[in-house]
């Protein structure tokens, strides 16, 4: 926008003002520039609060499951190398892979046979989805067995 005063000759032999053009564009960078300024120092300048807590209702839908009417697993995460599983209270199961399967197929026909029809598997957070699939797989084998699994995030 210019803003020299611009004259122009009148017939009369004067001089009067003429109208200031005004440019068509306007030169938005500078705001940009504020603006993101100003977002920086915010940014900066702010701090965080620490998140509490959240007391979560109970869920409306789905039971829990019981630990004294289920059979209970536990996989454990195991460094390098294949999980190693165990009924709960009792000794850990081979860590072949087709051993462990046929045990874990068989504790879970055992309890079935006691009127056991729900198995919960409690898995270690660090354990691989792939890990898991075998035993899955195992208890699978017996019919009319709810299975449910538990992500233990607590270390031990």
């Amino acid at each position: 926008m210019s803003t020299e005063p611009n004259f122009e000759l009148e017939e009369e032999g004067g001089f009067k003002p003429s109208r200031i053009k005004d440019d068509a564009e306007m030169d938005i960078t500078p705001m940009i520039d504020v603006v993101f300024l100003m977002l920086i120092y915010f940014l900066v300048c702010s701090t965080t609060q620490a998140q509490l807590p959240v007391k979560l209702p109970p869920a409306t839908y789905g039971t829990a499951v019981s630990d004294v009417m289920s059979l209970t697993f536990i996989v454990q995460h195991q460094e390098g190398g294949d999980p190693k599983v165990w009924q709960e209270g009792r000794a850990p199961f081979s860590m072949d892979p087709e051993q462990q399967a046929a045990q874990i197929t068989r504790a879970v026909e055992e309890a079935k046979m006691n009127g056991i029809f729900e198995v919960l598997v409690k898995v270690d957070k660090e354990l691989k989805q792939k890990h898991l699939e075998h035993v899955r797989a195992a208890i699978s084998e017996v019919e009319d067995i709810k299975l449910y699994m538990a992500v233990d995030d607590h270390k031990k």
